[in-house]
């Protein structure tokens, strides 16, 4: 079924998605489309970096972060941090959650992560939205498993296997579709995750031969006191 991507209330019944004969997920949202290549040769030639700051000082103007993590989390049983990009860390009831992390310097990045992942004292949760490799870091999920190798990750469907075949052990890997919801109960609490629809894409391999294969979504993370939305995509354009 087509979803509806504007103020109707009935999207929530109609918005579904499921793989063609071919194997691949089709954007269900009626207007969704890839650039075409002359679109994506113009926008990588019009792309520039004039406006970004030339100097790690300016960056630091233009975007501080808080380095002494252990003031912000020790306010409050719910809250968020913002690491870059896609990437945050969450606390629910005083559960923690990463989203989408990428800690590797492996990417050009403008601004390095505002937390690293050895400042980090506990992950009970990961939710990975797509594998995009700015949403799905390789080195970073190796890195999370070694730390913290009880964390359960939460993916989009199709992505089980990748993460097996990282190491995750296979009962700690919940691979969801749209608007499934699954309730997992850790040292402190129970929280609720629920796949949510998104008007995205996926591809991990040049020249595109995977695209789709493996489904993206936004999740919704309940706790007995805490609703977070997290990872929703609505890309019209590509």
């Amino acid at each position: 079924m087509a979803c509806s991507s504007g103020g109707d209330q009935g999207a929530e019944s109609k918005c579904s998605i499921k793989r063609d004969p071919s194997g691949y997920f089709n954007n269900p949202f009626p207007e969704f489309r890839f650039l075409s290549p002359f679109e994506l040769f113009k926008l990588a030639r019009a792309k520039n970096n004039k406006n970004l700051p030339s100097t790690e000082e300016e960056i630091d103007q233009t975007l501080p972060y808080k380095k002494n993590f252990d003031d912000v989390d020790s306010k409050s049983q719910n809250t968020v941090t913002w690491i870059g990009h896609s990437s945050c860390l969450l606390k629910m009831s005083g559960i923690y959650i990463l989203t989408d992390p990428v800690f590797s310097q492996k990417r050009k990045r403008f601004r390095q992560p505002g937390l690293n992942l050895e400042e980090i004292d506990k992950v009970d949760a990961v939710v990975i939205s797509h594998n995009h490799y700015d949403h799905l870091d390789y080195n970073s999920v190796l890195d999370i498993n070694k730390r913290f190798p009880s964390s359960q990750w939460f993916v989009p469907l199709g992505l089980k296997s990748w993460f097996e075949s990282s190491g995750i052990r296979s009962e700690s890997i919940h691979e969801m579709t749209w608007w499934e919801e699954k309730s997992h109960t850790f040292q402190k609490g129970k929280l609720t995750f629920t796949c949510l629809p998104a008007q995205h894409w996926s591809m991990r391999i040049a020249p595109g031969i995977d695209r789709n294969y493996s489904l993206w979504c936004g999740w919704r993370v309940m706790s007995s006191e805490r609703n977070v939305y997290a990872l929703v995509y609505e890309n019209r354009d590509f």
